[in-house]
């Protein structure tokens, strides 16, 4: 069976650039074709702005959701998945 959620935390911080950058396009692969959630802890603002929807935390605090550009404009509000509802129903 494949996978409905994947948790990646700082998945490229110990590797190096190629194999980083391998990983993160597996990571988007499986996203986009099993349609699997993923869920991208990162600092790396160009990987997050990849990223259909950008939750920021601040002072262990949910401070912001946001669209990525690229990204439907319903994206900020409407998680993909039930498992996307579920964690976003979730928060504070």
């Amino acid at each position: 069976a494949q996978p409905k959620l994947l948790l990646a935390d700082e998945p490229t911080g110990s590797l190096d650039t190629v194999t980083g950058a391998r990983l993160i396009e597996k990571m988007f692969e499986l996203q986009q074709v099993q349609g699997t959630t993923l869920i991208l802890v990162t600092h790396d603002a160009d990987l997050a702005a990849r990223c259909d929807q950008q939750l920021t935390i601040k002072a262990g605090r949910l401070a912001s959701v946001e669209a990525a550009a690229s990204a439907p404009a319903s994206a900020a509000t409407a998680p993909t998945s039930a498992t996307a509802q579920s964690i976003r129903s979730a928060l504070p």
